[in-house]
């Protein structure tokens, strides 16, 4: 499977709290973790985040 992505006009964060809050807007869907793996990420690549849900 190929990962597809997009170049954004936002920040991160900015970009990031839109998604979760339409995420927790949809009752079917329950967040159940999110994983920061910007430490770790940031000596090989940009920093990323993980959403896991529902």
């Amino acid at each position: 499977m190929r990962t597809k992505h997009a170049v954004g006009k936002n920040y991160f964060m900015e970009t990031y709290s839109t998604f979760l809050e339409s995420l927790n807007s949809i009752d079917a869907i329950t967040i159940v973790a999110e994983v920061d793996h910007s430490s770790n990420a940031s000596t090989v690549l940009n920093p990323k985040r993980n959403v896991f849900g529902m």
